[in-house]
């Protein structure tokens, strides 16, 4: 045999080698991610009719407090939310900076599965992007992102919580409640 057909032989069994070990390294990854999410082997679980928006039928959604202030947030129906959801049982703090004079952004630890597309945000949209990389928006903006959530806040609400220099962003799993109480101030006297 020649040379050049045995570098050839020799580059496809590399790449057959590394291919097959991406493939059992993915496939060990999502095992571990099954086992610890969804049997509760280790004492959280995640049962497959939970999810993260708040619908009937749920028992657990995203919660997010932004400086230890609890913000109302409607989730998308997203696998980046199913995702998000999964390491909010393990409680995520991030850190998060002003950006643009119209967002606040930060990274995750770990990546998520995105749907990117090209976003006109409008203030309280909240955007992934780049797989690891958060933004809540607190005015408009273009970005190329998928959108998992909108703060249910009202401008000057999303202004007074958002246009802090550094703000951090606790995301954690916590009961669905039906009909959530509203503020002492809504209630008749």
């Amino acid at each position: 045999m020649s040379k050049i057909v045995k570098r050839v032989l020799l580059v496809l069994a590399i790449l057959f080698v590394v291919a097959d070990v991406c493939w059992i390294g993915s496939k060990l990854l999502d095992q571990y991610l099954e086992k610890k999410y969804s049997d509760g082997s280790d004492g959280v679980g995640y049962a497959a009719d939970v999810n993260a928006y708040g619908k009937e039928g749920s028992d657990k959604i995203i919660g997010l407090f932004v400086d230890s202030t609890e913000v109302p947030v409607v989730w998308e129906d997203n696998v980046t939310v199913d995702e998000l959801k999964k390491i909010a049982e393990d409680e995520v703090v991030i850190t998060m900076r002003r950006y643009g004079g119209n967002e606040q952004f930060g990274e995750f630890p770990v990546s998520f599965t995105c749907a990117d597309e090209e976003i006109t945000a409008s203030a309280g949209d909240i955007i992934m992007y780049r797989g690891n990389q958060i933004a809540i928006f607190y005015g408009s903006g273009s970005v190329t992102g998928t959108k998992i959530g909108k703060v249910d806040l009202s401008e000057e609400q999303l202004n007074n919580t958002f246009t802090k220099n550094d703000v951090k962003c606790k995301f954690t799993s916590k009961p669905y409640e039906k009909n959530p109480k509203k503020n002492d101030k809504n209630k008749k006297k």
